[in-house]
């Protein structure tokens, strides 16, 4: 059995469901840094602008 546990100071986060396919709710509008994380892909870190328009956003990881 594996576990992971993230303690993060703020409401938003999100699990990917079997397609890598993850979604926020209620997030106001501005400037966000976003994480993620894959146990075996590392870290990848990007600013994203959340507006009322935003709809999508692609992350993509590789071995490295």
């Amino acid at each position: 059995m594996q576990a992971w546990v993230v303690v993060a100071e703020h409401p938003f986060y999100a699990v990917t469901n079997q397609r890598g396919e993850f979604v926020f709710e209620n997030i106001p509008p501005g400037t966000y840094p976003l994480q993620v994380w894959h146990e075996s892909l590392g870290v990848v870190k990007k600013d994203v602008t959340v507006s009322d328009g935003v709809t999508a956003l692609t992350v993509e990881m590789a071995r490295k």
